[in-house]
């Protein structure tokens, strides 16, 4: 298949997509929409004379590594360059007059460009798509384009009113008292950023704007901001505190999509019921605790099973506790029940170290269960889920949890009824997001809060410290009681 051109040879219709280097004949002076679409081109030579790219001219052309821009290109469209993948490098030439939307969106290797030309930036650029958005490595401008500046490394407007990007490698970086839009996916995989101040004048902050920030831990939002876009913070997995703007007045769907850890929210005087009923409506997953009670018998109770201390179980159940082994048996005396547990866990000396036991929370009954993977001649894995009564285990239900409708349909012991129903004896109530001083009732507005990690040989920990002014209790809580609902 040969490069396919007009009758006039002024435009290239479709290129030979089975070629790895393409030069462009000469007179062409336009390249048509979806013109190599999916190409093998690692290598392009434009032509002299060529004045336009079309809409998504070079769209998905994955292999493109190396071509030029020649001086005498005025337009770039939409998407012109949508998807390449391995483009590492761009020049935008003197004579641009025009950048279309979108034109580099994609290009997740693309690390630095070269602004050049007289073109202007559209107000489309902003809560649309510029064509700087949604590239994952980005690391440079630089800029001769009197309507643009580069400012500690970021791309704005001349006049710092709009932020374009980031380069993704910032660490810390410092925005201009005179910012006003935060454009979309202006931050976006800046997987080092953990701290960001937001200038008090910020009226607009957009779609993915913070997307994939893994390590951004605090955002206070100033109250000029009056509406959290669509997916601002998605996947901000480290993201653990918010200060909501008095402003506020929309959080659309998504706006803290799996933003796993947030947990702590600072609200504007008398709205914080209103903001709650915006995040709800958002389908934000509110981090739940499991009651302390559970939090620390699951503690003791892991430790018990893997130092084997048996004996000591004993002291954890109550003497009416029962065992559910989904599909299999009841076991209702004490000690059974504990030569049951030691036999399916007991570690021999050949098996040494391949016990493994976590502690997580069941979502459905909103409290602290055990994780047990053990490795014989098979993988075997188990979920240990417990009530409590009067700080005593009364009800141990062995089995796979995730699995709990398919084992307890198969088992005329145990129907699905049954278990829930053990389950839900005693009601409990999470502790509130909004956690007050545990010793005077301090409301947690009026707490410190602080992070804290710790590490040894054997490994490490990290998580949040509450302080209180009032009577000096410190509270610690490690990152293994945070989870999501």
């Amino acid at each position: 298949m040969a490069n396919k051109y007009s009758k006039d040879h002024k435009k290239l219709i479709k290129a030979d997509l089975t070629q790895e280097i393409i030069n462009v004949d000469d007179g062409v002076q336009i390249i048509h929409k979806e013109a190599f679409d999916d190409a093998k081109a690692v290598e392009v030579t434009l032509p002299n004379g060529l004045v336009e790219l079309e809409d998504n001219a070079f769209l998905r052309a994955h292999d493109l590594v190396k071509m030029n821009l020649p001086t005498s290109l005025k337009k770039i469209g939409n998407g012109a360059f949508q998807y390449c993948s391995s483009l590492k490098r761009i020049e935008l030439p003197e004579s641009l007059e025009h950048l279309g939307l979108s034109a580099f969106y994609g290009c997740n290797n693309l690390d630095e460009i070269i602004i050049n030309g007289s073109f202007e930036w559209n107000k489309n650029w902003i809560n649309y798509a510029s064509p700087f958005a949604y590239m994952q490595s980005i690391k440079k401008f630089v800029s001769n384009n009197k309507n643009f500046i580069v400012l500690d490394e970021m791309l704005f407007s001349s006049d710092k009113t709009i932020l374009f990007r980031c380069p993704t490698n910032k660490r810390t970086v410092c925005l201009p008292e005179e910012l006003r839009y935060i454009s979309e996916y202006a931050f976006y995989n800046c997987r080092y950023l953990t701290k960001i101040e937001i200038p008090s004048n910020v009226t607009y902050i957009g779609n993915d704007a913070f997307g994939r920030c893994e390590s951004l831990r605090e955002i206070r939002l100033p109250d000029a901001l009056t509406k959290i876009n669509r997916d601002t913070f998605s996947l901000c997995s480290e993201l653990a505190f918010v200060q909501f703007p008095k402003n506020l007045t929309e959080i659309e769907e998504d706006a803290f999509s799996g933003c796993w850890k947030l947990e702590f929210f600072q609200y504007p005087e008398n709205r914080k019921e209103t903001i709650l009923k915006m995040l709800e409506s958002s389908k934000f997953d509110f981090v739940v605790h499991s009651p302390l009670d559970y939090t620390e018998t699951a503690k003791n109770l892991k430790a018990l099973l893997e130092m084997e201390e048996y004996g000591h179980l004993k002291d954890l159940l109550a003497t009416n506790c029962k065992l559910l082994v989904l599909g299999e048996e009841s076991i209702s005396d004490v000690n059974e029940i504990i030569d049951y547990l030691k036999r399916t866990f007991h570690i021999n000396d050949k098996d040494k170290g391949s016990l493994s036991i976590d502690i997580s929370l069941s979502e459905a009954y909103e409290r602290d269960c055990l994780t047990v993977k053990k490795i014989e001649q098979e993988y075997k894995e188990w979920i240990i889920l417990f009530s409590l009564v009067d700080g005593k285990i009364n009800l141990i239900v062995l089995g796979d949890i995730y699995d709990i409708h398919i084992h307890a349909r198969n088992s005329a012991k145990h129907p699905i009824e049954s278990v829930q129903m053990c389950l839900k004896e005693n009601a409990i109530s999470p502790i509130s997001n909004q956690m007050p001083c545990m010793k005077c009732g301090l409301p947690s507005e009026k707490l410190l809060w602080a992070d804290y990690s710790a590490g040894c040989e054997m490994g490490g920990y990290r998580g949040i410290i509450s302080f209180c002014p009032h009577c000096h209790e410190e509270i610690q809580f490690s990152e293994s009681l945070h989870y999501r609902s």
